[in-house]
């Protein structure tokens, strides 16, 4: 079992990173779980309704981070946890590096505060590995065709501050961290995470 964790800024492409995963993992005989955060669960899948709606406008980023970490220790009780002991490998759509990144890096909250929270909501969970899809802030902004969710109104400035606390993260733990170049043409993204991560 493998519990595996893709991170990176709004339009980085980690749905399609994931799916290529899953693919080679069910190929070579292995039961998969994707997984995505905040979500997954009844009450995550609602926590995520409520941070995305545009009509709420501001929130401060200590009330993103504590739904944030609601619905994570939720995911990781419920979902995560049994998948494991299972014997599932487990591919996750963001962990709470997110909320270093988005909350801390980018919206102005203590960044060793939030870990020591997200660490408590998670039981001291980690991934294996993780895979950070990294590409400049103004790449990933032009990705996003689609019409922006609440976390992206926050704007161009916000999604750097955010990149750049993905990237102090990969620093911080090098042994665990895997930085792939999301800016590469698609085919070569997927096979440089298929090799990091298989």
């Amino acid at each position: 079992m493998a519990f595996l964790v893709f991170e990176g800024i709004d339009g980085a492409g980690k749905s399609g990173a994931i799916e290529a995963l899953r693919e080679a993992l069910v190929q070579r005989g292995r039961k998969v779980l994707c997984l995505r955060e905040p979500g997954s669960t009844p009450l995550g899948e609602r926590v995520r309704a409520i941070l995305l709606d545009p009509a709420l406008g501001q929130l401060t980023a200590w009330t993103e981070a504590c739904l944030f970490n609601a619905a994570r220790a939720e995911l990781v009780s419920r979902v995560i946890r049994p998948a494991l002991a299972a014997g599932e490998d487990v591919l996750l759509d963001r962990w709470w590096y997110s909320t270093l990144a988005y909350q801390g890096a980018a919206g102005g909250a203590d960044v060793e505060a939030l870990r020591s929270l997200s660490k408590a909501a998670t039981g001291g969970l980690e991934p294996e590995r993780v895979i950070l899809l990294d590409l400049p802030a103004e790449t990933a902004f032009a990705r996003i065709a689609r019409a922006k969710d609440r976390m992206e109104e926050k704007g161009l400035a916000f999604l750097s501050r955010a990149r750049e606390g993905f990237l102090a993260e990969a620093r911080r733990d090098p042994a665990r961290f895997r930085v792939v170049d999301a800016s590469l043409p698609l085919a070569e993204v997927r096979d440089r995470v298929l090799a990091e991560a298989l």
